[in-house]
């Protein structure tokens, strides 16, 4: 049985990191607009401080909405 060729996802014209971008921008917006609870309850910032805790909160729902990132 032959294999059906099929197209690359960049003949289609699907583009994955602009997509990825777009949905982590809109987290980035989100959590810096609105911080989150847990940013201004903690006491102890680890390195990069509060800064920090919001990106990877960001980053985290940007995974969550299905964009594709590097993991942890």
């Amino acid at each position: 049985m032959a294999r059906k060729a099929s197209l690359s996802h960049r003949a289609r014209g699907v583009r994955h990191s602009d997509e990825s971008s777009s949905k982590l921008e809109s987290a980035m917006r989100e959590v810096h607009t609105n911080v989150p609870s847990t940013v201004k309850r903690a006491k102890h910032f680890g390195p990069g401080g509060p800064e920090a805790m919001k990106r990877a909160i960001a980053f985290s729902k940007a995974r969550k909405r299905g964009a594709r990132l590097p993991k942890k």
